[in-house]
């Protein structure tokens, strides 16, 4: 996601007598987060905002420790807790030639809390996640 996808912003307008369904409220979240991850990449940038050291632990695992980086959309990646990986389990591994790598975490978002549609249509899910967990 560039820049450009998040201008310009569009904000709801409410007014009495509003007829609100789901696209309302998913405008009003797209413009909040928006506006947000604007601000993110304009004061902050892309890169480690807190924590996030990666120490090793011997020649074959790595230790990263908890913190918070943006990404360069201005999306917040937490992670909440320290993570201990072995190096050998991560993708590429196998392909290095030299003994110095880089490593990366990237955002992404997973739908979870599934609950019944209650007026879902003949052909539609019966079920829908009832929430989205940022990681």
């Amino acid at each position: 996601m560039k820049n450009s996808e998040l201008l310009p912003f569009n904000r709801n307008r409410y007014y009495r007598g509003k007829m609100l369904t789901s696209a309302d409220f998913e405008a009003e979240q797209l413009y909040t987060n928006n506006k947000r991850r604007f601000i993110n990449q304009m004061i902050d940038g892309s890169g480690i905002v807190c924590g996030l050291n990666v120490i090793s632990l011997d020649d074959l695992s790595v230790m990263i420790e908890s913190g918070v980086a943006i990404d360069d959309a201005g999306r917040e990646i937490v992670v909440e807790n320290s993570i201990v990986k072995k190096l050998s389990t991560i993708d590429g591994f196998e392909q290095l030639r030299t003994n110095n790598a880089s490593l990366c975490i990237r955002y992404s978002e997973e739908e979870n809390q599934p609950v019944y549609s209650v007026n879902h249509q003949e052909g539609q899910k019966e079920y829908e996640h009832n929430r989205i967990q940022e990681t």
